[in-house]
C-alpha cells in the first residue's frame, strides 16, 4: 500500500496566505476608517454645540417672585441665540433641590435674542421646606442642524 497523497505546493500555500492577509488588512482598515469618521463627526457636533453655547448664550434672571407653588420669573436674553426653554432648579431652605425639566406638552418659552420674557413655573414644596431659597436656570437652545442642547455652563442663579 503506497501513500500517494499530494498536498498543495508551498508556492500556492504562500500565495493563498498572502491573499488572506491582504483581504483581512483591507477589512480592518475600512472598519477603522468608518470608526474614525463617525468619531470625528460626533466630536465635531459636540464641539460646535459647546462653542455656540459659549459664544451666543447669556442669560440674566432679573426678578423672581414666589407664591403658593408658583414662581414668576423675569429673564433677559443678553446674546444672539434664541433660547427655547430652560431646565429649572429650585433650591429650598432645607437644602433639597427640585429639578424641573421641560415637558413635551409644555409650550416653549422662545426667548428671542436681546429680549426679556416673564413666565411661570409650578413646583412642589419639598417635605420639611418652608420656602424657596434660590432658583437656577439652564438655557436650552436648538442648533442649526435641529439638535436640542442644554447650555449647562451658561446658567444663572437668583436668590429669593
Amino acid at each position: 500500500m503506497s501513500l500517494n497523497k499530494k498536498g498543495i505546493s508551498p508556492l500556492i500555500a504562500t500565495v493563498l496566505l498572502i491573499g488572506f492577509t491582504i483581504a483581512l488588512a483591507v477589512l480592518v482598515m475600512s472598519w477603522g476608517q468608518m470608526l474614525f469618521k463617525q468619531t470625528t463627526e460626533q466630536t465635531e457636533k459636540i464641539a460646535t454645540a459647546q462653542i455656540k453655547c459659549v459664544q451666543e448664550v447669556e442669560i440674566k434672571i432679573v426678578d423672581v417672585t414666589s407664591s403658593a407653588g408658583t414662581l414668576t420669573i423675569r429673564v433677559d436674553n443678553k446674546n444672539e441665540a434664541t433660547i427655547k426653554n430652560f431646565i429649572k432648579k429650585v433650591y429650598f431652605d432645607n437644602d433639597d433641590i427640585q429639578t424641573i425639566q421641560p415637558t413635551a406638552t409644555e409650550a416653549d418659552i422662545d426667548l428671542e435674542a436681546y429680549s426679556r420674557k416673564t413666565f411661570t413655573v409650578s413646583y412642589t414644596l419639598s417635605t420639611g421646606a418652608t420656602k424657596v431659597k434660590m432658583l437656577e436656570l439652564l438655557p436650552i437652545i436648538i442648533t442649526e442642524d435641529g439638535e436640542t442642547i442644554t447650555c449647562a455652563e451658561r446658567f444663572d442663579k437668583f436668590a429669593l
